[in-house]
């Protein structure tokens, strides 16, 4: 019994340990288009296959991470209020990606 409850726990752990090395990030910067950080922006990854959305905030040099992402494609949403809304689709996410999403934000209407 000590045995069973031993060998569950290994393959438990090994999952575990096998799930971070089938994932990737995506990471970037937000700038405005005099290329000033733009904190406080949000960022949304969508898997176009499968709806999973992760939502992140820039932070005060306009970076953002987005770890831990299943692998497969994505679409990028930026907005912040103030400025033109902007998506970056194609992203396609392989095991351990890091991919590169960097972008400038245009000055929009209240509403956009």
């Amino acid at each position: 019994m000590r045995t069973l409850a031993t060998a569950f726990t290994c393959l438990f752990l090994l999952a575990l340990s096998a799930f971070p090395q089938s994932t990737a990030r995506i990471v970037g910067t937000v700038r405005d288009s005099s290329g000033a950080a733009v904190p406080d922006a949000t960022v949304s990854a969508v898997n176009t296959q499968t709806s999973l959305r992760e939502t992140r905030q820039t932070a005060a040099d306009g970076t953002f991470s987005i770890p831990l992402l299943p692998v497969g494609r994505y679409e990028v949403e930026i907005s912040k209020q103030g400025f033109q809304k902007v998506v970056r689709s194609g992203i396609i996410l392989a095991v351990n990606d890091n991919a590169t999403v960097d972008v400038s934000l245009n000055v929009g209407a209240v509403s956009e």
